[in-house]
């Protein structure tokens, strides 16, 4: 009996080891995936504001992507290390913990940050891919498939009311395509999370047509939620294009059949006139059955029925 239990307990400690020895990777993996953005500008950290921001107007410079249509992942580096020094919060922050949000790399192995607070991934869940630079360039612009994009904040009032329906358009894509998993869409839905990502995100605001490099920007944080479409095969910044209409599901599920997936709309019939359209039917085209679809005014399911290209 004492042998089994002896047994037992070995086991369940070894398991217990395997489970902190992954933890443990899974934060190196955290360690890694935060660049030095002192290392990224060329400087130590005894760097001037000033020799931050000459050091970036040349670093940037080199690798714009005007200038350097393959420098653009070193440019969203360089950004994003200018991001973190020009602020003095995120600078002391990276500083004293190695994270520009404050929260220690080795902070508890539970879900919540340092001081109680939660991830965005826990505030706004989402189904949908979740995009940041380090990951945009392989997931967007190596995809056959178009995107649209959702930048957007737990912190904004907006996007905490708007999250549900744009959790319902992923589920409505997944319906209409009749599949479950999102990889078999015909169309990807992803989101940008602005307070850790304002550089990947400002980059692609002013890549939209609206917007130029030499134009300077409003603060776009208080537009959040902002979509972004980007259209299967795009390699290039400059094809993304910014929805300007309401958020509401048959909007959105308009725009993404129109600008995405060049689906004309079928016409709707008024159920009226709907003896007079069969006869009329009937006459032109004798030989065929016609067929009619019904289907709700609003709701996930709504939205305009759409007919594939050809």
């Amino acid at each position: 009996m004492k042998t089994k239990r002896g047994h037992l307990l070995r086991r369940l400690f070894v398991i217990a080891l395997i489970l902190v020895f992954s933890i443990f990777i899974f934060q190196c993996k955290s360690v890694n995936a935060i660049k030095d953005p002192y290392k990224a500008l060329g400087l130590t950290k005894d760097a001037s504001d000033a020799d931050v921001k000459r050091a970036y107007r040349k670093q940037s410079l080199k690798y714009h992507p005007d200038k350097n249509p393959r420098g653009q992942d070193r440019f969203l580096e360089i950004q994003e290390a200018y991001n973190i020094l020009s602020d003095a919060d995120k600078k002391r922050n990276y500083d004293t913990t190695g994270n520009p949000d404050g929260r220690r790399i080795f902070d508890g192995f539970g879900g919540f940050h340092a001081h109680g607070r939660e991830s965005f991934e826990d505030t706004l869940p989402s189904a949908t891919v979740t995009l940041h630079y380090l990951n945009f360039r392989h997931q967007v612009f190596f995809s056959p498939k178009p995107w649209l994009i959702l930048i957007f904040s737990e912190q904004s009032p907006p996007c905490r009311t708007t999250a549900a329906i744009w959790e319902s358009l992923h589920r409505a894509i997944l319906s209409a395509a009749g599949v479950d998993r999102a990889a078999d869409a015909p169309a990807m839905l992803g989101r940008v999370h602005w307070p850790t990502q304002q550089s990947l995100a400002t980059m692609m605001l002013k890549s939209s047509s609206a917007s130029g490099w030499g134009q300077r920007m409003t603060n776009p944080a208080k537009d959040l939620p902002i979509v972004v479409a980007v259209p299967g095969s795009c390699s290039d910044w400059s094809c993304m294009k910014r929805y300007h209409g309401p958020f509401t599901l048959a909007a959105l599920q308009d725009f993404l059949a129109d600008e995405l997936l060049g689906l004309r709309p079928l016409p709707a019939i008024d159920l009226r006139q709907l003896p007079k359209t069969l006869e009329k039917l009937r006459r032109e085209q004798p030989h065929k059955v016609p067929a009619f679809a019904f289907i709700p005014a609003s709701g996930e399911g709504g939205g305009r029925m759409r007919r594939g290209g050809g």
